[in-house]
């Protein structure tokens, strides 16, 4: 198609070039670029040996690597692959070569040959011809002769065509901020080709390079138009939240994305129904919860991640309590959401108990809370839970530190027998036992052998308010069967564990709210986080071990300049909360709207905490869990949502997308023209916030037939379409057979007809008739299957079928 170059944004671009300097920089001409050149010819760089090519641990200097992301950044803007396996190949922390996984069986040689295959097939493009072929994975393999193994991402595909072709290609090495662009300077949205399309959207782009050389400056080059586009003069620049800053330091690993540095902790994804708002806080969720995995995984496929392993891991993190999802609806309240009083019973106890439970949104607070920068090397769990424990009587230290030395935690009550074995299957004796227990014995039972989990935290009493070893779990619950061994009787219940700390005076009461330890056996001391237990030690002069071959009495000075893990993150939780605007958010949220805050969260500069009313526990939200919220505009619009909320929130339109229809025909329709019209009536007649959604149509999509689809149609409007507009025009029918254009059709291909079974002259008598208009709707079952009467929905009301003209001259294209 013809390109227009009347845009605002276009001839705001062309004042922008024409003050020269900047904009007519020359890369060719670039001492810094030709070094790069002589060192790296293209026709030479399928010849590259593995240090020549990789960045990384001990690199060489002046590496490939090194020049595409960094040595050419000042001639040719930045470029970042993302993370370190956007360069197939990098030297690690350990000084070994990383391959990606798809080439690891070739060797590091091998890997390099086939990679450096690719990069020089794309090297040596002709860039002043059609080069859109390089979208084409297949092409390129062929063109390298290699095996379809892997092909590199967008961003690495664009770079090397610019750095090779530097007079010819604007170097712009995001397939996302090609498509910005376009649109920005006026190229028709739906016609811009698709993100996979990198190498058409960049010879589309040129053309608009090219006219403004041409219009406004003729010495206008490729790299000066491509500041022009970022410039801050121009407004246009589509920002790069998803990568790191930069590191200077060429020891470490090339930077790993941060896919959430800048993202809200708050936000709500809002739109009318069937826009995608919920199906999409799966991509955000994962997006934010896992960013690493998130990375590799649009890497490998040149994109974002395929949905089904989207949802895979998606799944994954909800089961790690990572991610966690509820729903808003009139009846939630504070005590679902934070904490209440819940009357509950044990297992084997018809006794009601009333205890305070925390609520969804406290419980993830508490894991993320607790999670922890890093403790694999010690075998701690991503989330901790601490635990009280007591093992032995006071005197019984011999036992005691026999456990210790063994790396086991103990705890009695022999002869309830192995708590893996079902209650019904255990002995009389082991039953008629258990049934006398307490309730409180009953469930510091449970707590060892059930709740307990690998990785979690040990304090070993000493003393109600002292600790004498600090531990943590190795190894599921096992019962030990020769306890009774030599007439010297052992504690049966047996966790194995790592004591990284032994026979310390640790004071527990400045982390336990000043409260002192109580004798039950074991119990989760919840208001202690590991990072909490951490702080306390090293005021208290203790420290930790960093390595697990550290011998468990033994206690480590650790410099504070030699930390390995201070400056890493904790993992991100994500709380998802759908249909947000359906709940009473002052019910729900009560005191705690204003910890949701970024300022007021927990380690902010201005942090604050609340005593909740039910456990009298201090509570704040930590910096590490991002809540999304998704709401429905046509249940509840923007203008009506609590005040509170959306001065703590962020917020991003979902609007219906036609275009994601495109191709998709039925009866001869354009599936996405006809949404778009429908819709286009809808806000004329009612507003945007009762739009019709993409997704109602999405089934379309999977159907192969034209009589499959045809069936499906019929379903969609019967069942979906027509029942959404009763409900957002109150059965007003007359002006949903507006929004479906049955006015401009025959009678036989109108959706909602009027009367009923008895005219209104037969009803009523003459006097009353003529004060009654016909007020009786109903939906036609025969045109629901007749094609001309979706046809008609596009048909202008000026050339109207049923005035004679046949359905071909009807039809007006969807923008007359």
């Amino acid at each position: 198609m013809e390109l227009d170059f009347k845009s605002e944004v276009f001839s705001r671009l062309g004042e922008i070039v024409k003050t020269g300097g900047l904009y007519e920089k020359r890369t060719g001409n670039n001492e810094t670029y030709k070094n790069f050149i002589e060192q790296f010819p293209a026709e030479e760089i399928r010849n590259l040996t593995l240090d020549q090519y990789c960045m990384g641990k001990n690199s060489i200097q002046g590496n490939f690597c090194w020049w595409l992301e960094r040595g050419l950044e000042k001639t040719l803007g930045r470029y970042s692959p993302g993370n370190a396996r956007g360069h197939v190949l990098y030297k690690d922390k350990s000084g070994g070569i990383f391959t990606h996984r798809t080439l690891t069986h070739l060797g590091p040689e091998g890997a390099l040959q086939y990679t450096m295959k690719l990069h020089s097939v794309i090297a040596n493009a002709d860039a002043r011809s059609d080069y859109s072929w390089l979208d084409n994975a297949d092409e390129i393999f062929s063109k390298a002769n290699v095996e379809p193994l892997h092909i590199m991402g967008a961003g690495r595909k664009l770079r090397i065509l610019a750095v090779y072709h530097p007079d010819d290609v604007i170097p712009i090495s995001s397939s996302n901020h090609l498509g910005i662009f376009l649109e920005a300077l006026g190229y028709p949205k739906n016609d811009i080709p698709k993100e996979n399309q990198p190498f058409a959207r960049m010879r589309l782009l040129t053309q608009y390079y090219e006219q403004a050389k041409q219009q406004f400056n003729a010495e206008l080059t490729p790299f000066g138009f491509m500041e022009a586009l970022y410039s801050e003069e121009l407004g246009i620049n589509p920002g790069n939240d998803a990568v790191k800053p930069r590191k200077d330091n060429d020891d470490d690993d090339v930077e790993e994305i941060v896919a959430v540095n800048r993202m809200p902790l708050n936000q709500i994804l809002y739109g009318p129904p069937g826009t995608g708002k919920t199906y999409s806080t799966t991509n955000l969720a994962v997006k934010i919860a896992d960013p690493e995995w998130y990375q590799e995984q649009s890497d490998e496929q040149d994109g974002i991640p395929s949905h089904s392993a989207l949802k895979q891991r998606y799944d994954e993190l909800v089961a790690d309590n990572r991610i966690v999802f509820t729903t808003f609806h009139q009846s939630f309240s504070y005590e679902d959401f934070i904490e209440g009083i819940r009357a509950s019973t044990e297992k084997d106890d018809n006794n009601i108990r009333y205890k305070v439970e925390s609520g969804v949104f406290k419980r993830i607070c508490t894991e993320a809370d607790r999670s922890i920068k890093s403790g694999g090397a010690i075998g701690l769990a991503t989330a901790p839970t601490i635990w009280k424990i007591s093992i032995g009587r006071r005197h019984e230290v011999e036992m005691r530190q026999r456990y210790f030395n063994n790396g086991e935690a103990r705890i009695g009550w022999n002869s309830t027998g192995d708590l893996t074995v079902d209650y019904e299957d255990r002995t009389d004796d082991e039953q008629a036992y258990w049934d006398q227990q307490k309730s409180k014995n009953r469930s510091t039972i449970r707590n060892f052998s059930e709740r307990m989990k690998v990785g979690d935290v040990l304090l070993c009493l000493k003393d109600a308010e002292t600790v004498q070893a600090i531990g943590i779990v190795t190894s599921d619950y096992w019962f030990d069967d020769a306890a009774n061994r030599d007439d010297e009787v052992e504690y049966a219940h047996v966790r194995n564990v790592n004591w990284i700390l032994r026979d310390i005076n640790f004071h527990i009461l400045p982390i336990n709210g000043n409260r002192r330890l109580v004798q039950q056996t074991v119990y989760e001391l919840d208001r202690i986080s590991w990072d909490d237990l951490k702080v306390e030690l090293k005021k208290q002069d203790y420290s930790l071990p960093t390595d697990d071959s550290i011998e468990p009495a033994t206690l480590i000075d650790w410099p504070p300049t030699d930390r390995p893990h201070d400056t890493e993150k904790k993992p991100n939780y994500v709380f998802i909360i759908d249909e947000i605007n359906r709940g009473n958010i002052s019910r729900i949220f009560g005191e705690l709207i204003t910890l949701l805050e970024p300022g007021k969260r927990k380690g902010a500069e201005d942090a604050r905490k609340v005593v909740l009313p039910y456990s009298k526990e201090t509570f704040s939200v930590p910096e590490n869990v991002y809540v999304i919220g998704t709401m429905n505009t046509a249940d509840k619009s923007l203008a009506q949502l609590d005040l509170a909320l959306r001065r703590r929130f962020s917020f991003k339109e979902m609007p219906p997308e036609p275009q994601l229809l495109e191709g998709v025909k039925v009866h001869g329709v354009d599936i996405g023209e006809m949404l778009s019209v429908i819709n286009q009536r809808i806000e004329v007649l009612l507003d945007r916030d009762h739009l019709i959604g993409h997704s109602y149509f999405f089934p379309l999509l999977k159907m192969t037939s034209a009589k499959e689809r045809e069936a499906g149609l019929t379903r969609i409007f019967e069942k979906q379409i027509i029942p959404l507009l009763q409900e957002y025009f109150f059965d007003d029918w007359e002006r949903i057979s507006w929004v479906l254009n049955d006015p401009a059709k025959p009678k036989t291909q109108r959706f909602i007809l009027d009367g009923g079974e008895r005219s209104l002259d037969k009803l009523f008598h003459t006097s009353i008739r003529e004060q009654i208009s016909e007020r009786r709707f109903y939906v036609n079952g025969e045109a629901l299957s007749q094609p001309d009467a979706y046809r008609g929905i596009l048909v202008s009301t000026r050339n109207p079928i049923e005035a004679g003209a046949t359905h071909e001259e009807a039809t007006v294209d969807a923008e007359s």
